[in-house]
């Protein structure tokens, strides 16, 4: 008994059939799932204006004049700045991908990405370089106004000549403004310092940062 029970157990589940299937005639329908269709990448339009070359007769003497050397090198890269700019979300369209005439040399190039909705990005030389470079808006790399201040407040003890008699109160007010285009911003704050002779005198101090992190200091001394 105990064999033909085995043998039973045994026996190949495909052999037997569903009763329904077996009725109808009909095969056991299959579940099947629908394939994920991927998004394709983003990327936002190029105007055939943004990289034109360079060139003497284009108005570009001084530019041609200055990067002759490296002429070949700076249009791949500024199509590259371009690439690598469109790619970002932020970005509607680019329409203008140039050398920096403020940052780098010729020995460390720098451009900038202009798009139409005012969204601007910066890249160096170095950071074009790289294989997996990404594009981060000058809007994102505004310093925040709590960081702003601190360092303006740093910036503060270092310039003047007695650094340890310097009041600042922030709750007397001060103003923060930020260029989301450029990536910079500035920073007024009020603060009293005294002299050598050991007068308290009052000053207005400026501090503009910009979005590589840089940072300088306006002081005046104020009246009232």
């Amino acid at each position: 008994m105990i064999g033909g029970a085995s043998a039973l157990v045994a026996c190949d589940s495909n052999s037997v059939k569903d009763p329904i299937q077996k009725k109808s005639g009909l095969k056991a329908a299959t579940t099947k799932t629908p394939a994920v269709k991927k998004e394709a990448p983003y990327q936002a339009p190029i105007s055939e204006y943004a990289t034109k070359p360079y060139t003497a007769a284009g108005g570009y003497e001084k530019t041609v004049a200055k990067y002759g050397p490296r002429l070949g090198e700076l249009q791949a890269y500024r199509e590259k700045a371009a690439d690598v700019a469109s790619r970002d979300r932020s970005c509607d369209s680019v329409i203008a991908a140039e050398i920096s005439s403020m940052r780098g040399g010729l020995n460390d190039m720098h451009f900038w990405v202009d798009c139409e909705n005012g969204t601007r990005f910066r890249f160096s030389e170095s950071e074009l370089n790289q294989a997996n470079v990404v594009a981060v808006s000058e809007a994102d790399k505004v310093i925040s106004e709590d960081l702003a201040v601190d360092r303006c407040e740093e910036m503060i003890a270092n310039s003047v000549t007695h650094p340890s008699t310097v009041g600042i109160n922030r709750f007397a007010g001060y103003n923060y403004g930020k260029f989301d285009q450029t990536g910079a911003a500035s920073v007024n704050l009020l603060f009293s310092a005294k002299n050598s002779f050991g007068t308290e005198l009052k000053f207005n101090a400026r501090c503009t940062f910009q979005s590589d992190g840089s940072g300088e200091i306006t002081i005046k001394e104020r009246t009232s």
